[in-house]
């Protein structure tokens, strides 16, 4: 009787033993299943980023990551839009917005699939560092004034600023905001010497009303 007890007793022991690594073959294979599909799917998203960028012809500023999007919502009186990707694609607030022509705005607020977007355009207090690039680059910050219509106030009232003058992003202020992201073009200058300030009048290279697909930049 105790051999046949002990004979079953193995038996159970084999068979839990047999069932338990079953279990877990089968939970190894849906991890790598699931690995894979992960895997599957960055390789989609990478290869839908640089198809993207391709199209809109969309420059290297030497960001780590640039993650597509969509323009969902245009508030013009809020200057703001509403983008289709939050959190879970790794948006951050303070991240750039760009397209193709240039800077749409900064990412205000994030949840988990959505984010909201300053636009470029946007009044004081929204600031943005920006040069304008000219025979000596001049450096100072950026507000909105109207639509189509940005200031960028220079503390150096002899700096040479010519109508047609590239304005870009000069990725000095600490933001996530790299160097070099066209703004607009200049399209007149005025100098107000009692204060010591030259305002340049620019003309955004982003027109909103025609945007769609846009890139966060991290």
């Amino acid at each position: 009787m105790s051999n046949v007890l002990d004979s079953s007793s193995s038996s159970f022991a084999g068979l839990w033993r047999g069932a338990e690594q079953t279990r877990k073959i089968k939970q190894l294979e849906s991890e790598l299943k699931s690995a894979s599909i992960y895997l599957d799917t960055m390789r989609l998203l990478q290869a839908e980023n640089e198809l993207l960028r391709k199209q809109l012809n969309l420059p290297d500023y030497g960001q780590g990551v640039t993650i597509p999007g969509q323009i969902t919502f245009h508030s013009p009186l809020e200057n703001r839009v509403t983008l289709n990707i939050g959190s879970l694609k790794q948006v951050k607030v303070g991240c750039p917005v760009i397209n193709g022509d240039g800077l749409v705005g900064i990412v205000q607020t994030v949840d988990k699939s959505e984010c909201q977007v300053q636009l470029v355009t946007s009044p004081l207090p929204f600031k943005v560092g920006a040069m304008v690039m000219s025979e000596v680059p001049m450096v100072g910050l950026l507000h909105g004034e109207s639509a189509d219509r940005l200031v960028l106030d220079l503390v150096d009232i002899n700096a040479k600023v010519k109508d047609g003058d590239l304005v870009v992003t000069s990725g000095i202020a600490k933001s996530l905001i790299p160097r070099g992201i066209p703004i607009g073009r200049v399209v007149s200058v005025n100098t107000n010497v009692e204060f010591g300030l030259k305002a340049v009048h620019v003309f955004p290279e982003v027109q909103i009303s025609q945007a769609r697909e846009v890139f966060v930049l991290r």
